[in-house]
């Protein structure tokens, strides 16, 4: 289960709402004319993964994470640079 800011829970299943609100919330920068964007999540690993699922290879999307041993974040990777896999 992951704590929310709101001081309740939300269940592994619930995640899929959650990740679609963000989508939806960048997708609609995009539509407003947003052209590159630089993402700082701080969610669990998995809501992480999804949101990146979805959002795909498509945008220019930049990843961070925090390194504690430098105190700051570093780039870990574009979302429109990674290549695309398919599933057979």
């Amino acid at each position: 289960m992951l704590r929310t800011n709101t001081g309740g829970y939300l269940a592994d299943e619930d995640w899929t709402g959650v990740v679609q609100e963000l989508y939806s919330i960048i997708a609609g920068l995009r539509d407003r004319g947003v052209e590159k964007l630089h993402l700082f999540p701080s969610m669990p690993e998995a809501m992480a993964f999804g949101l990146g699922y979805a959002l795909g290879p498509y945008w220019d999307i930049k990843v961070y994470n925090w390194v504690r041993e430098k105190n700051t974040y570093e780039l870990v990777f574009s979302l429109n640079r990674l290549p695309e896999l398919s599933i057979e």
